[in-house]
């Protein structure tokens, strides 16, 4: 009868030391897995700021526009408008 009980009893310790590891092994990889999705977060985000400059420099490009060098503006007064 004892030797059933010291039997169950080591079953039962090496089952639950067994729970514990997988216990904290799953709490590992849970954390592992939180830090990659907000680093593929951080990654998508960049991608789409990249894909947007990407895609108006094309624009830009496409419209064969020359590039300003310096601006000279009109200078209108209200007098010269108004005798229009």
């Amino acid at each position: 009868m004892i030797l059933a009980l010291v039997f169950c009893g080591l079953y039962y310790i090496v089952n639950m030391n067994g729970f514990l590891a997988d216990s904290f092994a799953l709490e590992e990889k849970a954390k592992v897995l939180g830090d990659l999705q907000a680093e593929n977060q951080r990654l998508e985000l960049q991608k789409i700021a990249l894909e947007t400059y990407k895609v108006v420099d094309k624009e830009t490009n496409d419209l064969k526009m020359v590039s300003l060098g310096q601006v000279d503006y009109l200078d209108i007064s209200i007098a010269s408008l108004a005798k229009n």
